[in-house]
Parts: structure tokens; sequence; C-alpha cells
């Protein structure tokens, strides 16, 4: 029985390093298969994250050429309005020309009235020196 037992003995330890290699073998099958899982959760949340940051940035493009296009409206609109101030200031001066001519005119025809009213009191006073000369002689 010796050779027996001893026989029984190292069949009975392969058939458990065989067992214990399967059992090890699944074991180990299944940790990879949960890592696996794990690893391609973590890749889905990463890409769902990439998805996010790519649709962040479109969107940032999209607000800074919005702001552009904003800016660029706010510098015409400025620029209109400092040409509308341009011709606003040209036309002001223009009527400021205009008013200093139309002032000059108005001294001009003032001082044409006062020499004329001169003269026609001076013609009145010669008028009345001839009569009373004329009275004096025919008297």
């Amino acid at each position: 029985m010796d050779a027996m037992g001893l026989l029984l003995l190292v069949v009975a330890l392969l058939i458990g390093a065989g067992l214990g290699a399967a059992v090890m073998r699944a074991m180990m099958g299944s940790k990879c298969a949960a890592e696996a899982a794990t690893r391609g959760s973590e890749l889905a949340d990463l890409r769902s994250l990439a998805a996010d940051a790519r649709s962040d940035a479109a969107r940032a493009q999209s607000d800074a050429a919005a702001a552009r296009a904003e800016l660029a409206r706010a510098r015409a609109d400025d620029a209109e309005r400092g040409r509308a101030v341009a011709e606003a200031r040209a036309a002001t001066e223009q009527a400021r020309a205009e008013a200093a001519t139309i002032g000059a005119e108005l001294a001009a025809a003032k001082a044409q009235r006062d020499a004329a009213v001169k003269r026609a009191e001076e013609l009145g006073a010669d008028r009345a020196s001839l009569v009373q000369q004329f009275k004096v002689l025919s008297a």
C-alpha cells in the first residue's frame, strides 16, 4: 500500500494542483475581465469628458466670434458717429461763416443808412439855408 498510497498522493496532488490552477485561472480571468470593464468605463468617461471639452471649446469659439462681430459693429457705429460729428462741425462752421458775412453786410447797410441820413440832414440844412437866403434876397 505504500506504493499505492504514494501513487494516490501524487495523483491527488496533481488533481489538486490542476484544480487550483483552474480556480486560479478562473479568478484571474474574472479579475482581468473586471479590470477591463473598469478600464472600459474609465475610457468611456474620458471620451465623454473629451467630447464635453470639444463642445465647450466650440461654444467658446462661437462666443469669441460673436464678441468680435459685436466689436466690429461698435467700431462701425463709432466711425459713423464720428463722421456725423464732423459733418455737424462743418455745417456749424459754414453757418458761422454765413452769419459773419451777413453781419458784415448788415454793418455795411447800417453805415450806408447812417451816411444817407447824415447826407439828408446836410441837404435839409442846405435847403433851409438856401430858402433863408432866398427870403432875404427876395425881401
